[in-house]
């Protein structure tokens, strides 16, 4: 007698809700489990996130865990004796800096695919419009709209926790669309019927971009690529004055050369480059003329070097905290913002 076959995992597969006798239903996007886990309660918490958790650590596979303290306590609890065996937290990886946070888990990933080492990851932000409000909620849901094309093909579950009670009805619409799969109910996870493709969100929603206040530290005009050297220095100068150190300024300088760069490339002189300071951020604003419709699908992938171009707007999003867009019949406008200590 043959011993019946074991159960597969609910966590297993990038379409999990595809059963025998089930009409399966067209994946929304390839790749890994990419799922929005919107929980309404600690015991949503127990026991869905435990069941993806428990999952890996029965595969042996490496479980990261970045989430706030207190959802770390309850899952920690949860767990027991096997909370040691995950990995809280990742150095150097903080949703304080938007743009480095990108960088740092890219790289820990890259290097898990590299090592061949089977992984599993369980996010949870911690910005819930606090930090210069929903501006930079809005841009960590662009990077989750790029994360399935970028890390999808890693081939790594991944689960991204959303409180339901810190987070507006329109939000939580937005984790929906942006994430392939979510959980039901009973914590199983499903195709998501609301997920957009990224592209399309990406062009949907590039901003918003800052009210430029009356007066600001620097205001110059664009009219000769010539003069970039000298703008860079100028914007340097205006942004260490504003705050910055002088480490993230010279940072900076890189960032908002390589958009001012692209605006004399592909815009009509003349442009406009200004500076400002923000409650806990500088920001600096970069206008051109002329249409630049994919301005806002740029960036979220690393460069073809080899093609000689795609670089800027990749290194503006890896330096920065922020960037926005906004893109008009007559023009662009890229803001970058850079945290103040």
């Amino acid at each position: 007698m043959t011993s019946p076959p074991l159960p597969e995992p609910p966590f297993s597969r990038a379409d999990p809700s595809s059963r025998p006798g089930a009409e399966p239903e067209p994946a929304p996007s390839a790749g890994a489990l990419h799922a929005a886990a919107i929980y309404r309660s600690e015991r949503d918490l127990r026991t869905w996130v435990l069941a993806f958790l428990m999952e890996g650590l029965t595969r042996r596979e490496k479980v990261l865990a970045i989430v706030p303290p207190g959802t770390g306590e309850i899952l920690g609890a949860a767990l027991g004796s096997g909370a040691m065996m995950v990995q809280w937290g990742l150095p150097g990886m903080s949703y304080d800096h938007l743009g480095r946070a990108a960088e740092t888990l890219r790289n820990f990933l890259d290097a898990q695919r590299e090592a061949g080492e089977p992984t599993r990851l369980l996010t949870e932000n911690d910005l819930n419009g606090g930090r210069r409000g929903p501006g930079r909620l809005a841009s960590y849901l662009r990077a989750e709209a790029a994360a399935d094309d970028l890390y999808g093909s890693h081939g790594f579950p991944w689960l991204c926790l959303y409180d339901a009670h810190r987070f507006t009805p329109g939000v939580l619409a937005d984790v929906e669309r942006v994430h392939p799969h979510q959980l039901d109910d009973k914590g199983q996870p499903t195709l998501n019927q609301s997920y957009v493709d990224p592209a399309t969100y990406l062009s949907a929603h590039p901003g918003p971009v800052s009210v430029v206040p009356p007066e600001v530290r620097l205001d110059l005009e664009l009219n000769d690529v010539n003069d970039l050297g000298d703008i860079r220095r100028q914007t340097g100068e205006a942004v260490l004055a504003l705050g910055l150190p002088p480490a993230d300024t010279r940072l900076a300088e890189v960032a908002v050369g390589e958009v001012i760069a692209n605006a004399f490339r592909h815009g009509v002189p003349p442009g406009r480059v200004r500076a400002w300071r923000e409650a806990d951020a500088v920001a600096v604003r970069v206008d051109s003329a002329g249409p630049g419709p994919a301005v806002a699908v740029s960036g979220f992938r690393p460069p073809d070097l080899a093609a000689g171009s795609g670089a800027g707007l990749w290194v503006a999003r890896q330096i920065a905290d922020v960037v926005h867009v906004e893109t008009r019949r007559d023009g662009t406008s890229v803001e970058l913002q850079f945290p103040l200590p």
